[in-house]
């Protein structure tokens, strides 16, 4: 399994081609996009934001 957790957005080719790119390189590996909108230049801060707020639940 791939998780992806990306700033691309949801507008626009990128998450597509890192998709398709993905699925070429690990064809039968599962690709779940987890966040596509993070904020901009901030993926790491975003994502341990994403990972405290779960674990604090």
């Amino acid at each position: 399994m791939i998780a992806l957790f990306t700033d691309y957005g949801l507008q626009g080719p990128y998450l597509g081609q890192v998709e398709a790119t993905l699925h070429r390189l690990a064809p039968g590996e599962k690709v779940i996009n987890l966040l596509a909108d993070a904020p901009r230049h901030d993926v790491i801060h975003s994502c341990v934001n994403e990972i405290l707020q779960f674990v604090t639940r």
